[in-house]
């Protein structure tokens, strides 16, 4: 993982939440924004940025309702490895 992808989803509170939240279901911008404290302005325009920088996808980006987002492949290796080196083993002393 390279640190410049470390930094620009970290240095990012939304991004970072984006990325967590879409590890098991797609959502909307909508519900992205719902489920958080995030004004769905900013959270659209994180999903840009990550759309951009190929973090995840738009399944359902035909219009502008309506758009589904998911985790792409980059994004879902960059959850792999945060979990890799947070992951602390029970039996740790």
């Amino acid at each position: 993982m390279d640190s410049k992808d470390i930094i620009f989803i970290m240095k990012s509170e939304i991004r970072f939440y984006i990325l967590i939240s879409l590890k098991d279901k797609k959502q909307t911008p909508t519900e992205l924004a719902k489920n958080s404290r995030f004004h769905l302005s900013h959270v659209s325009s994180n999903l840009k940025k990550l759309t951009e920088a190929d973090y995840i996808m738009c399944e359902e980006c035909h219009s502008n309702k309506n758009k589904i987002f998911t985790l792409s492949k980059k994004g879902k290796n960059f959850l792999k490895f945060i979990n890799q080196i947070t992951y602390l083993p029970e039996d740790c002393d």
